[in-house]
């Protein structure tokens, strides 16, 4: 059975753990069903490279938001999103298999990095952890993903710092960045950054 991040349930099934990844699975889970698909509104998504841009449609306000992200790896994968349209409302968000830790528990730094294709590593701006998802709003999201369209890239890769400092890591196919990005932008009424 394919799902609404087009996953199907033995992957889902890979990713149970604690905290904000069983929210993700539950919704996934449930947006899957008949259902809950039609009273999200969410059309099917589109391949754009190696990622999937998705519209959903609020069923109470009519509010479209774009969710676009990359395919599953076994180390996780990357979003790029709105909660609503507007400007400044793209942000990015990275899924890890690890418990990298929560900002509602601890306001310890994190370290983290990020890395374009065989470009030096650069740090990655002040990431807010939620279980296993780490992300990444406001400017320093639009800087990001300013760079993540102009530059290209094929391939993403970061690294966290855990709560138990340990190493989390994700490397990802983000082949047609800048199409997706620019599309989930568009969805999302956030259009100022490619400018």
């Amino acid at each position: 059975m394919v799902g609404w991040f087009g996953l199907d349930v033995d992957i889902r099934a890979k990713f149970k753990g604690v905290g904000m990844k069983k929210v993700i699975i539950a919704a996934l889970l449930a947006a899957s069903s008949g259902s809950a698909s039609a009273s999200l509104g969410s059309k099917p998504g589109e391949m754009v490279g190696a990622w999937e841009v998705e519209t959903v449609i609020d069923g109470f306000s009519d509010t479209k938001r774009g969710i676009t992200h990359t395919k599953l790896g076994a180390d996780g994968f990357l979003a790029v999103k709105c909660d609503k349209p507007g400007l400044g409302s793209l942000y990015l968000t990275f899924f890890t298999p690890k418990y990298l830790g929560s900002d509602r528990i601890s306001s310890r730094v994190h370290g983290a990095k990020y890395r374009l294709d065989d470009a030096p590593a650069q740090d990655l701006p002040s990431p807010y952890y939620d279980g296993k998802a780490a992300s990444i709003i406001g400017n320093k999201a639009t800087d990001l993903l300013k760079g993540l369209a102009i530059s290209s890239p094929k391939r993403f890769r970061a690294q966290f710092l855990t709560y138990d400092n340990d190493l989390a890591e994700i490397d990802v196919d983000v082949t047609g960045a800048a199409n997706a990005i620019y599309k989930t932008a568009a969805i999302c009424e956030d259009t100022a950054f490619v400018q």
